[in-house]
């Protein structure tokens, strides 16, 4: 990412963290792979601290979804959103969350 054009510097602005890594990659072309291990190492914590609890949860590649189940009816979004916010501090990081609702109805 260049420094000195519009899009490099917003890039650096919206994601500091990952313009960091990239930064201090020694071998640009092994970054991409890195990145997924990564947050796929963090997805499965998100997880195993929700099975804990006792959340009825499963994940798409980096989504959470709170299954529609009895078990999960005191479960708000924000419960989830705490957890992942958890265990990515303790990694270091600040992800970017948001929750979307859906239902499908059939």
């Amino acid at each position: 990412i260049a420094r000195y054009t519009a899009f490099g510097q917003r890039f650096i602005e919206v994601y500091p963290n990952v313009y960091s890594v990239i930064a201090e990659t020694k071998d640009i072309t092994k970054l991409p792979h890195l990145m997924m291990k990564v947050e796929s190492r963090m997805i499965r914590k998100v997880l195993a601290e929700c099975y804990k609890r006792g959340f009825k949860v499963i994940s798409i590649h980096d989504a959470i979804i709170i299954l529609n189940t009895p078990q999960n009816d005191s479960i708000t979004p924000n419960d989830i959103i705490g957890i992942i916010k958890e265990i990515y501090h303790q990694a270091q990081l600040c992800p970017m969350v948001h929750c979307d609702e859906f239902s499908i109805n059939i």
